[in-house]
């Protein structure tokens, strides 16, 4: 897909756009997998006793399997405690997952000791999504681009001076600001100094975390374009983490549903926009805002994410699902492919489940700050 396909504009941020033209299934097949994901799982401990011994777990994301092709961009989405960012380092091995494996170009970053991941984070970087915790403040933003080079590059001064102002340059940014600090710019600019920051190595693999979720309408669809132009020019591979699908539809290829840290719905983005199957992806769907009334609104009870209401048999969406059975509170589903699409659902390779209202009969209406 190129970046005049996913030009976004302003108006675009808004609901009722068009979907994003897809990749195409020999596309998939020709294009290198940059990154894969492997039967992740990774748990953190919310309780000890008094001998210091684990008590409760808390298990962000279990069992997840991910594949990102170069040039291509997988938007992963889901509500808040998903386990989006924690599966975004883990794919990037800032932090180590309990079980699994994590392949980045054929290399097994779970086996890699960290002088070997050291040298391979020129060519894996991350965006995070509040550019003022992510730059040291009592450094000039010149230095702060500078940095990746000098930690990862053997670029002299001056040659690391020529690449700092080419890249301040790529991302829209006066040239005569590098020896300002961060707290003089905007959320936008820094965002825009985070971005040349991640493109500074020529990396081929970029894990997006909610960059523009705080950037306004009009600056958020200056990024997104700029993210798109620079796929197209180098084809980076985007792991775009989110929870708004109307920017999803624009710049996804393919999309990945997590629901309580599993994997409930992945499949190309046109196909999940024009028939999901989960009954939490449909609600999700719902929930985004649009002019059009004649789509029903998702209703979903205000149930709390806690650990006794995720439990360790049953879907985990059968407590808010309309459509559950009796099985679904006893039988774990698995992620079960139908062509390209994959779906968690007892109920969900019955096509028909599509054409059922995707309503709980308890609660308020989901929001789009719910997504």
């Amino acid at each position: 897909m190129t970046a005049t396909d996913r030009a976004v504009t302003a108006e675009d941020a808004a609901p009722g756009m068009d979907l994003a033209p897809g990749r195409t299934e020999s596309d998939d097949q020709e294009a290198r997998v940059v990154l894969g994901v492997e039967g992740i799982e990774k748990s953190y401990v919310t309780s000890r006793n008094l001998l210091g011994r684990a008590t409760g777990r808390f298990h962000a994301v279990q069992d997840v399997d991910l594949v990102v092709r170069r040039g291509e961009t997988v938007a992963v989405v889901g509500e808040s405690g998903a386990g989006k960012s924690t599966l975004g380092r883990i794919a990037l091995r800032l932090i180590d997952p309990d079980k699994g494996r994590v392949v980045f170009d054929d290399i097994d970053l779970t086996e890699c000791s960290r002088k070997e991941l050291r040298s391979l984070r020129a060519r894996m970087r991350m965006i995070f999504q509040d550019p003022y915790s992510s730059l040291d403040p009592t450094m000039t933003v010149g230095d702060a681009v500078a940095e990746p080079l000098l930690v990862h590059t053997d670029l002299s001064r001056d040659e690391r001076r020529e690449r700092v102002l080419e890249l301040v340059r790529r991302v829209g940014m006066d040239v005569h600001h590098l020896d300002r600090y961060p707290y003089e710019f905007s959320g936008g600019q820094l965002q825009r100094i985070a971005i040349a920051r991640a493109i500074a190595t020529g990396p081929d693999l970029i894990v997006c975390d909610e960059p523009v979720a705080a950037l306004d309408t009009s600056i958020r669809a200056q990024v997104v374009n700029l993210l798109a132009d620079l796929q197209e020019e180098r084809g980076v591979a985007y792991l775009f983490i989110t929870h708004d699908l109307s920017l999803v539809r624009l710049i996804a290829d393919r999309v990945v549903v997590m629901y309580r840290g599993r994997v409930v719905e992945a499949a190309p983005t046109a196909e999940l926009f024009e028939c999901p199957r989960h009954p939490y992806t449909r609600a999700l769907l719902a929930a985004v805002p649009t002019p059009d009334t004649s789509r029903r609104r998702a209703r979903s009870s205000p149930l709390p994410l806690s650990n006794q209401e995720v439990g360790t048999s049953g879907c985990a969406f059968a407590s808010r699902c309309a459509h559950r059975e009796d099985r679904c509170t006893q039988v774990v589903p698995e992620l079960v492919p139908d062509g390209r699409h994959e779906v968690r659902c007892l109920l969900g390779g019955n096509r028909g489940l599509a054409e059922l209202p995707a309503t709980v009969p308890l609660g308020e209406p989901m929001t789009a700050s719910q997504v």
